[in-house]
């Protein structure tokens, strides 16, 4: 006797939780030739196209399976996923929305989302994006970097210091934290606060040469004018470059 499509896709999660993607997909499809949008198919077998980096069959699947149930959060996030290796970001975006459409707190959605927006050069929204991300989870430690380096890039020095002062106080080892830190203090010229802070680490701070009496130092000064209305300094070099963070996709 035939098995009913329920217990086939039974069968065939049980198979991709056991290690055996490829029997499992064998059912899905099985099951997708007689119900082409059954939901739990698609959306199991584009979980094992994605695995297989068959991204362009996965996208279909989890196509179908996002209209068959377009509530299901997990199924337009894990498409937006895949849009994105599909290099189709204005529809990975959509894919998006749509999730968080159904579940507006979705966090690896909103942290998702603003990087996309800041891979696609869209700062402004990315940075609104990031702080919906902290606004739920304040010690995401990926956001707040990647907030400051925005801030880093509008000009806004003041406010990138202080988010990766908080990134530094949720995650003291986060790479790249202390010396983003650095530069950002050293753009607005907050020697003080530069030297408390490295002065704990037991590290000189390179401060402006004293003027002989009659002379007069040379200085150059940035035409970006920081947030604080202080216009910041560019004479020493940044003890740490400020990379972007390559953070992964998807938020364990």
């Amino acid at each position: 006797m035939t098995a009913s499509p329920r217990h086939s896709l039974a069968d065939a999660i049980a198979l991709f939780q056991s290690g055996r993607p490829e029997a499992a997909g064998k059912i899905c499809r099985l099951i997708l030739s007689g119900e082409p949008h059954n939901f739990d198919a698609n959306y199991l077998l584009g979980t094992i196209e994605l695995n297989f980096r068959n991204f362009a069959a996965a996208e279909q699947c989890l196509t179908r399976a996002a209209h068959a149930d377009p509530q299901m959060a997990d199924v337009w996030a894990l498409r937006g996923n895949t849009l994105i290796a599909l290099e189709r970001l204005d529809d990975a975006l959509a894919s998006f929305d749509h999730a968080l459409k159904a579940k507006p707190d979705f966090l690896g959605v909103l942290y998702n989302r603003a990087k996309l927006l800041r891979d696609m050069g869209r700062n402004d929204e990315a940075l609104a994006g990031y702080d919906q991300v902290l606004a739920i989870d304040p010690n995401f430690r990926e956001a707040l970097n990647n907030r400051g380096n925005i801030l880093m890039t509008l000009g806004r020095h003041a406010e990138a210091a202080e988010s990766f002062a908080r990134l530094a106080r949720a995650d003291p080892n986060f790479e790249h934290a202390l010396g983003n830190r650095v530069h950002a203090m050293q753009q607005i010229c907050a020697w003080d606060g530069l030297a408390e802070l490295l002065g704990e680490l037991g590290t000189r701070v390179p401060r402006p040469p004293k003027a002989s009496r009659g002379s007069r130092v040379p200085t150059r000064i940035s035409s970006t004018r920081s947030e604080t209305g202080s216009t910041p300094c560019s004479r020493f070099a940044p003890g740490t470059a400020w990379p972007n963070c390559s953070a992964s996709w998807a938020r364990a």
